[in-house]
């Protein structure tokens, strides 16, 4: 993969020295964003500048994986909008390539399929996140209207004995449309059974077999905003599990055919793999999610704050 951004801005992300002011103790965490066909990066550049708000670690890096050329009039434009360090990183190979099960079909794109591959298990490992333990994950939709002391970094526990591993939230009431879900929570039970793992009886996950029991739905985290211990996802288990639904001979024409979500994924590996008590599942005061479908960016909330 190529690095289309600068060396030096690389070098700079990379070895700046992330000093928390009142977040978790021994976070070093990164911001991170998926740009592909579908992002709009206008709506990009004013999630950039609300990340002044993010005052936890004021010079927390933001990589952008993009798998689109972009113009140099937005690369340049995407500089301008924060004073964090950015980076831009190719990764249109990945998005080429499929898993041999994979039915590809003439003239349908699979943009969006890929680029939900690439958040569930292929972003973990890219070189540049290596110095980073803590990952935010931000896009053109994100917005943050109120300064966050903790941000991008985890909120303190309120637990004397543990750190967060993970923290999302979920609209409430929403589940995903069927068609998108298909076959998710099936091959979850056939993954637990083959792997002799039990399922949980307690903190999210009963709650999303009763969904999918009652509805034939599921529930999901958020497509905006997540902030995610690394280690989490570069756990075996995790890989193995995220590898079964996106990779498996079985799963992977039903992950893209289907467009299963990330953050459907997330969750269901979150509710499986992480106990509930370093999961944080509440919303953020001041994280607001723009609304593409309806028209309604929050221009007023969502602009133009100052870069300092």
């Amino acid at each position: 993969m190529q690095i289309i951004a600068s060396v030096l801005s690389l070098l700079v992300s990379s070895a700046v020295l992330i000093k928390p002011v009142s977040a978790a103790v021994g976070d070093s965490p990164a911001i991170v964003v998926a740009i592909d066909a579908f992002t709009d990066n206008t709506e990009l550049c004013y999630t950039f500048k609300t990340l002044i708000h993010a005052k936890g670690f004021p010079n927390a890096p933001i990589f952008a994986f993009t798998a689109i050329d972009l113009s140099q009039e937005t690369i340049d434009n995407l500089y301008s909008c924060t004073t964090r360090p950015l980076s831009f990183i190719d990764v249109k190979d990945l998005h080429a390539d499929f898993p041999p099960s994979v039915n590809v079909l003439p003239g349908v794109s699979y943009e969006y399929a890929q680029t939900q591959r690439f958040m569930s298990t292929r972003m973990w490992d890219q070189p540049a996140l290596a110095p980073y333990d803590v990952i935010m994950r931000v896009s053109d939709a994100t917005c943050l209207t109120f300064d966050d002391e903790d941000l991008p970094g985890f909120p303190d526990s309120p637990e004397l004995d543990h750190q967060f591993d993970y923290k999302s939230y979920t609209v409430p009431n929403e589940l995903q449309p069927t068609q998108h879900t298909e076959g998710i929570y099936e091959l979850t039970l056939s993954y637990l059974s083959l792997r002799e793992i039990a399922e949980p009886t307690e903190g999210l996950w009963p709650q999303l077999s009763a969904d999918y029991h009652v509805h034939n739905k599921l529930s999901k985290f958020s497509d905006d905003f997540e902030i995610v211990r690394k280690s989490f996802m570069q756990t075996t288990a995790v890989r193995d599990y995220m590898e079964h639904l996106t990779e498996n001979e079985v799963s992977a024409d039903l992950f893209f055919q289907r467009k299963w979500s990330a953050g459907t994924l997330r969750k269901m590996a979150v509710a499986l793999f992480l106990p509930f008590f370093v999961v944080s599942d509440q919303h953020i005061p001041g994280v607001v999610e723009k609304d593409f479908l309806a028209g309604n960016l929050f221009p007023s909330i969502c602009r133009n704050p100052p870069i300092q």
